[in-house]
């Protein structure tokens, strides 16, 4: 069984190549989702559909650095009441520990996992099953998109370093000023990296 992502992901997607000039008729056509699916208010897509949406979308927009600014779109709702959960939580830890649990929880392809070693947090995405494994743009956008979450939680303007295992794509330079973090590519794993302390800020 294809597992699922949640749908808020491609209607992000949608959004984006709006602001292009780029319909949602055309972007999805051959796609199998309908724009009936896009007005839902939580709804879920074949796994593989966010890496090739990503990438049609990267393809038509001529964007590289298109999931750079996917994840600066990124915000707690986008996980429906779990996020909404999250966004009324005490503090960062207890937010992030609610994504963790209940992402996970609803699909077998995609889990957050929060580990601390001495005095720095490491959150990263958990892919266990082969057969499901996100593109490397899928990647950027997600753990980018976590980070942007946690901004948006707590008005912290500095979160940390994101580490990637891959090339850095071309334009994505521009964003860095947008960014809450600093990016590192080429990097043996991905995983984003921040003082244990951040997990007391309050939630705004």
């Amino acid at each position: 069984m294809n597992p699922e992502l949640p749908g808020t992901y491609i209607n992000l997607l949608v959004d984006m190549v709006k602001r292009l000039n780029i319909s949602a008729e055309q972007f999805l056509d051959g796609s199998g989702i309908t724009l009936e699916q896009l007005n839902k208010p939580y709804w879920y897509v074949e796994f593989n559909s966010l890496n090739n949406l990503l990438e049609h979308a990267i393809q038509l927009t001529y964007e590289p650095a298109l999931a750079g600014y996917l994840a600066l779109e990124m915000k707690a709702s986008c996980y429906g009441s779990v996020g909404m959960a999250a966004m009324v939580s005490t503090n960062l830890g207890e937010a992030l520990k609610i994504l963790e649990q209940f992402i996970g929880a609803r699909c077998d392809a995609f889990k957050p996992e929060l580990k601390q070693e001495q005095d720095y947090i490491y959150w990263s995405i958990h892919q266990p099953l082969k057969a499901f494994q996100l593109s490397p743009d899928a990647t950027i956008f997600l753990l980018l998109g976590f980070v942007q979450i946690a901004k948006h939680l707590t008005g912290l303007s500095s979160l940390g370093t994101v580490k990637l295992n891959m090339s850095e794509p071309v334009g994505f330079s521009k964003l860095k000023n947008e960014l809450c973090v600093d990016c590192l590519f080429n990097e043996k794993q991905n995983v984003w990296i921040f003082p244990k302390e951040y997990l007391s800020q309050p939630i705004l």
